[in-house]
């Protein structure tokens, strides 16, 4: 690893996605996202980490979390498992944005 992903919010309007020091989570809409750990990047400023996934409907179950920076933002992929599909969830985020349009409800 060379550094760590920005700590704080990443965003777009639909999605938001909150870095700390001890991981990450994910809101989409009434979809959510854990990664239970510290995220860290490589020499191309890219992560690959696991995490758990909950689509609308559906219950916590394990993800992938893919990760790219660069100076468009964050482009995220989730990966996930549905009724023994994969299924991906990709996102372009911007650093500094936490509100979303799109709220469960």
């Amino acid at each position: 690893p060379i550094g760590e992903l920005e700590k704080g919010w990443w965003g777009n309007g639909a999605a938001r996605f909150f870095v700390s020091e001890s991981g990450a989570r994910l809101d989409m809409g009434c979809a959510r996202g854990v990664v239970p750990n510290p995220i860290e990047l490589d020499q191309e400023d890219m992560f690959e980490v696991p995490g758990t996934f909950d689509p609308i409907g559906h219950s916590n179950r394990p993800a992938t979390f893919w990760g790219h920076v660069d100076e468009n933002g964050l482009r995220l992929v989730v990966s996930y498992y549905v009724s023994g599909k994969l299924r991906y969830t990709v996102m372009q985020l911007e650093y500094g944005r936490s509100q979303i349009a799109v709220k469960c409800g």
